[in-house]
């Protein structure tokens, strides 16, 4: 099983540095992209910073709204280069105030890195297990692996995407947000409900092993947390 691991956008270089150290373990460091709408560092750029100084396999995400067809175009011929095995695409929050593009749909975007790649760069999406499975299963035909929401309460609707997915051979990568001494004053802000603690990690794995391709690991506002909950992870998951 693969682990993978969420790493803000920071724009502090220090503790850029602690969440690098806290994926260490992992097979993927996973970067979104201005979550919620509020501006941090460019994800892109972080993600190449911590594949080129840290070695970590990263896979930066793209918010479709901030980019026109020419800058969606200039991001997927750049994925070579930069030496990314994998993007992920995503339509992005729009907060109150600050305009956006139509140009391009992820499920576009993703297209187009399929066709150009042919499989040496796999393009992913967001899937939310609150849509009603015909959608949910309509959608896993239009991408290589799926970041996946909302699993955990909607467990009957995601065993039935996770056949499904292992049909067409896409894989799936659920969300395991983890609460902390450190964060959960903060997941409580956010309105964030999650059913695992540092201790529960292994019951994650273990809940997701063979309906999933890995896990996604997420540790919002504490890098020492976070790397407490990988190490948990990793010692029930094996080598990837």
């Amino acid at each position: 099983m693969e682990l993978l691991v969420e790493i803000e956008p920071t724009r502090s270089a220090e503790r850029l540095s602690r969440l690098a150290s806290a994926a260490r373990l992992a097979d993927w460091v996973d970067v979104p992209e201005s979550p919620m709408g509020v501006p941090r560092s460019l994800s892109l750029l972080v993600a190449h910073k911590l594949q080129c100084s840290y070695g970590l396999a990263a896979i930066p995400h793209v918010r479709v709204i901030d980019h026109n067809l020419i800058a969606v175009k200039s991001i997927i011929g750049s994925l070579g280069v930069a030496g990314f095995r994998r993007i992920v695409f995503l339509r992005g929050d729009t907060p109150e105030g600050a305009t956006y593009l139509n140009d391009v749909a992820p499920e576009e975007a993703a297209g187009m890195v399929r066709e150009r790649y042919a499989g040496s760069v796999e393009a992913g999406l967001i899937l939310s297990m609150r849509k009603p499975l015909q959608e949910v299963v309509k959608r896993l035909a239009k991408a290589d692996f799926f970041l996946v929401t909302n699993a955990d309460y909607n467990w009957e609707r995601y065993v039935e995407a996770s056949r499904e997915a292992r049909r067409l051979g896409v894989k799936l990568y659920p969300y395991v947000i983890v609460e902390t001494p450190g964060n959960q004053g903060l997941l409580e802000r956010l309105g964030i409900r999650t059913p695992w603690r540092l201790g529960r990690i292994r019951e994650a794995v273990e809940k997701y092993w063979g309906l999933a391709s890995g896990i996604l690991l997420s540790a919002p506002g504490d890098p020492e947390g976070l790397a407490e909950a990988v190490r948990e992870a990793r010692m029930v998951a094996g080598g990837g």
